[in-house]
This record gives C-alpha cells, sequence and structure tokens, in this order.
C-alpha cells in the first residue's frame, strides 16, 4: 500500500493483524486478529470485516466470535 494512503485510511479504517489463520474446511477459514485498535469495538455475531490480503484483494469475513479485552 503506497505510504501516500495511509493517513486517509486510517480515517476510514481500523488495523488489526491477522495473527492465526486455519482451514476449517474447503470453503471455510477461521482467522483470529489482533490489534490495538479493535479493543472495546462493538460488534456483534454476523456482522462482516473486510481484510486486505496482500496488499491489493479484499475479503470478506463474517464474525462469529468477539473477545474485546484480548
Amino acid at each position: 500500500m503506497p505510504a501516500v494512503l495511509n493517513p486517509v485510511l486510517d480515517l476510514l479504517t481500523v488495523r488489526g493483524t491477522v495473527t492465526e489463520a486455519e482451514q476449517v474446511t474447503a470453503r471455510m477459514r477461521r482467522l483470529r486478529i489482533d490489534g490495538r485498535q479493535l479493543a472495546g469495538l462493538e460488534v456483534q455475531p454476523g456482522q462482516q470485516v473486510r481484510v486486505l490480503v496482500g496488499g491489493l484483494t479484499l475479503r470478506t469475513y463474517s464474525i462469529w466470535h468477539y473477545d474485546p479485552l484480548l
């Protein structure tokens, strides 16, 4: 991602890091995303999150579990 876009993206997004990825079935992957900006977010199971993969591709994942204390 070009550095010039970072200030704009910081206004529109919340950043985290994928710390675990597990292939659950052929079409389902479980991700664990950690980051300081994620603490205290109000989310519900079923909401969706967009994850930037490789700096170019956006993928959509559904939230199944969220622990605001981690």
